[in-house]
């Protein structure tokens, strides 16, 4: 992709605006912030109770947490990389990460419920996946901070996109974490509760790229 003169001109003049870090410096604290992050959200998932399989089947519980795995790590790969590209990865592929993610896991999801049915919800918890719903979406905070700080050099030529793609990727993890301790499966409790705060991280990502990985104009 050929960057647009503006962006040219916009990058070009933030480089020589600020000092150019160590690459391995960089690299360093950028895996500093991720595995504090790891730890944090490991933390938090001890205080939620650890691994609870519930009535669910090992192998579902496997097959499932499989998938979110492998989704929050092709997204998270795919978000904070640049491709090897000075602007990053093309807004295409942010876009088509952040759109992808949620229908690839729900599919996947959904697959597993046809292999192994669940049964109903246990009493107290929620068809509609109130209480994961919150959750996964305020655990996706502390991986999108850990994730916007790893690029806080910015991202010049789409921030929104970029945002968009990095709160899928944050919700991932954290829908993993929940998976591991969640004992209702069923599909409407799996799409609302789970997969649908991807969704609503995506969408916070937009506005949070925007404010938080776009170039300031120079003063």
């Amino acid at each position: 992709m050929t960057l647009a003169p503006e962006h040219k001109r916009r990058l070009l003049a933030a480089a020589r605006s600020e000092p150019a870090p160590m690459r391995r410096s960089v690299r360093l604290a950028s895996l500093g912030i991720l595995v504090a992050s790891a730890a944090l959200l490991t933390v938090l998932f001890w205080k939620l109770g650890w691994f609870t399989p519930g009535d669910r089947p090992l192998a579902f519980v496997l097959g499932t947490s499989v998938g979110w795995m492998a989704i929050a790590s092709a997204a998270s790969w795919l978000a904070l990389g640049r491709g090897g590209r000075m602007g990053g990865r093309p807004t295409a592929t942010l876009i088509g990460t952040a759109v992808g993610a949620p229908v690839l896991l729900l599919g996947w999801l959904m697959l597993c419920n046809l292999v192994y049915p669940p049964s109903a919800c246990a009493a107290g918890i929620s068809e509609f996946g109130t209480a994961c719903h919150e959750l996964i979406v305020a655990m996706s905070a502390v991986m999108f901070t850990a994730f916007a700080a790893v690029r806080r050099f910015g991202d010049p030529i789409h921030p929104k996109s970029g945002g968009a793609a990095l709160g899928v990727a944050a919700a991932s993890w954290a829908g993993l974490v929940l998976n591991l301790r969640c004992t209702c499966a069923t599909p409407m409790h799996v799409a609302v509760g789970h997969v649908l705060p991807l969704v609503v991280a995506s969408v916070a990502g937009i506005a949070l790229g925007w404010w938080l990985l776009r170039l300031r104009p120079q003063r």
